[in-house]
């Protein structure tokens, strides 16, 4: 075991935004020692749950995988973004008309008569 560290010593030593983060990385898996109230942090444990938490990036290369039916088959993409972009323009455009259909009738629901309205004339 090395040197046990308070959760603001920990903060402090691996440059964390706050006490909060060391609450949420014990939430996901953080090893901690609890002595009386105290909660402290072994910072060898820390190392390595860092390690752990540290995502892996793929560098080897991928292939589109081929089709086994036709000799000619050539790799397709799908339409991708431009399909969601259309969908989600979509689903905007109905959440705006409900909304109008929703503040149009909300007035409507008021019990206070219509005023009248007096033209003026400026001659």
């Amino acid at each position: 075991m090395s040197r046990l560290m308070t959760p603001a010593e920990a903060v402090e030593a691996f440059n964390l935004p706050s006490v909060r983060t060391i609450r949420t990385l014990r939430s996901q898996g953080l090893p901690t020692v609890k002595l009386g109230s105290a909660r402290l942090i072994d910072y060898d444990d820390m190392v390595a749950f860092v390690e752990r938490m540290k995502e892996q990036q793929c560098h080897a290369p991928t292939e589109a995988p081929s089709s086994s039916r036709l000799a000619s088959a050539q790799s397709s993409t799908s339409p991708g973004s431009s399909m969601v972009k259309s969908g989600s323009a979509q689903r905007a455009r109905q959440t705006a008309e409900k909304l109008k259909r929703l503040s149009q009738g909300s007035s409507a629901n008021d019990t206070e008569p219509q005023g009248r309205v007096i033209r003026a004339s400026f001659r």
